[in-house]
């Protein structure tokens, strides 16, 4: 039985795979509203890559520890997905492509502004599992000694 201030050491693997399933529900939902974009702006292509590798990382680094090490990376590289995904959700906003209040403009952009959102949700979790990992590879170590 693991201490109550350690955290338990299948916890990295339940967050991983709750997030492998998110990434693929990210998939389907990107794929959905990108499609009809694809051929006019080429960085609609990476949530519809990203995602679905991402959930297959995922899923794997749940079973596997040599998967798990690169985790950390990974979740970052999908909170900078989410920052690049928000910048072209949102550059009409402040390149003066819609006016009016800030409400209508966000409403005429025709792009959900917070869609991308999903993926720094989903980086941050990954970062979350990786220092669970991390905090249970350091508690066994120490008990071993």
């Amino acid at each position: 039985m693991s201490e109550p201030n350690m955290p338990n050491p299948r916890s990295e693997r339940l967050l991983l795979i709750y997030v492998g399933i998110v990434f693929f529900a990210l998939w389907v939902d990107a794929t959905l509203y990108h499609i009809e974009v694809l051929s006019e702006e080429s960085a609609s292509y990476t949530p519809v890559v990203f995602a679905p590798l991402a959930g297959v990382y995922c899923l794997i680094a749940a079973f596997s520890s040599s998967f798990r090490r690169y985790v950390f990376w990974v979740g970052c590289l999908a909170v900078l997905v989410d920052a690049v995904g928000t910048f072209f959700h949102t550059e009409p906003l402040f390149t003066g492509k819609v006016t009016g209040s800030l409400i209508s403009a966000v409403r005429s952009l025709g792009r959900p502004v917070f869609a991308p959102a999903g993926f720094a949700g989903n980086g941050f979790l990954m970062i979350l599992a990786w220092w669970c990992d991390r905090s249970s590879e350091r508690a066994n170590a120490s008990s071993e000694s």
